[in-house]
């Protein structure tokens, strides 16, 4: 009867373990930054993407502090979350856009860097071709035709992104987005986390869902 008693309850833990909620918890970025080849310093408001020339290519820098996830947590999916507040150029069209991440630990700021000084600023990111230390994680393409007005969400979701976090969880890292493709595509302005502190909702996001 008492090892009857003790199955049943083996039986309800392991029940329970299996059918726990997912939580998903929402990280903004510890740093972000845009910077442009032609050595344009970007208002802290803006991010962006875009390619329309060797001289005007805008790549945006972002740090995750993965030590802020839950020890111990076992990372089911993640995903960036990017809100865009203006399009560069009138061309119309879709905007290629490819999310990278780096392999290694390098030290950056946002107040002081410049395209100069920008990790992994010689890769040719927007031509689709990586360097040892970057890893491709995702890619999307938005149609610039897009109402930006009611806030769409642009979402890079792979399952390549989701091993990197699940690699790198316990310090930070960085994403860089990149506008990949032919020249003259339109560009994209995202917000950044240095909008006002009432639109938290339109900062950039790392969207982790854990079990």
């Amino acid at each position: 009867m008492h090892f009857a008693r003790l199955a049943s309850l083996a039986t309800a833990l392991l029940f329970a373990c299996a059918s726990a909620p997912a939580a998903e918890i929402t990280l903004n970025p510890v740093q972000d930054v845009l910077v442009a080849s032609n050595g344009e310093i970007a208002h802290v408001l803006n991010l962006g993407v875009s390619n329309r020339g060797p001289d005007y290519i805008r790549r945006t820098l972002l740090q995750f502090d993965l030590s802020a996830l839950p020890a111990g947590a076992q990372i089911e999916k993640a995903s960036l979350r990017m809100i865009p507040s203006a399009v560069l150029g009138k061309e119309g069209g879709m905007v290629p856009i490819t999310l990278w991440g780096l392999a290694e630990s390098v030290a950056w700021h946002e107040d002081s860097i410049t395209w100069e000084s920008a990790p992994k600023r010689r890769a040719l990111l927007e031509q689709g071709y990586g360097e040892p230390g970057l890893e491709r994680l995702a890619a999307v393409e938005w149609d610039a035709a897009t109402n930006i007005s009611r806030r769409p969400p642009i979402l890079f979701e792979a399952d390549a992104l989701t091993a990197f976090v699940r690699r790198f969880t316990g310090r930070p890292v960085t994403l860089i987005l990149a506008s990949e493709g032919e020249l003259k595509t339109p560009g994209l302005i995202f917000f950044s986390k240095d909008n006002r502190p009432a639109a938290r909702s339109v900062y950039p996001a790392l969207v982790v869902t854990t079990k």
